[in-house]
Parts: C-alpha cells; structure tokens; sequence
C-alpha cells in the first residue's frame, strides 16, 4: 500500500480522524496536511500509544480508505 494514502485523501479526512480518535484536536488533524508520520506522533502523544500500535491503527485506517 502507497504511504501516501493518507496525504491523497487529505481534504476529506480533518472530520473523519476527529470522529474515530476524539483526543486528537483540531490542530492535531489540521497542522499535519496528510503526514503520515505526524499523526502517528500524535497518537502515540494522544493515547500513550508505543510506535509499533500507533503504526498499526493509521495502517488499519488508511485500508479503510483504499
């Protein structure tokens, strides 16, 4: 799968990941633009998640996108 799966549906999904993690603010969702990365630390920040989970929840998400 294309890492920039999430940066690709970028202009559709601010609300999308505010409903599924409700701890991400709206500056969490809107500062990242579609960076992967950025919102795997934010998750990680968020819900006091180590890498390898937080990597594993944005991949289950972005499938859902594809």
């Amino acid at each position: 799968m294309s890492r920039d799966v999430i940066k690709s549906h970028w202009p559709r999904l601010p609300g999308k990941l505010r409903a599924k993690w409700t701890k991400l603010t709206w500056e969490d969702v809107s500062y990242g633009e579609g960076d992967r990365a950025y919102l795997i630390g934010r998750l990680k920040d968020r819900y006091s998640l180590d890498d390898a989970t937080a990597t594993m929840r944005v991949a289950a998400f972005e499938r859902l996108l594809s």
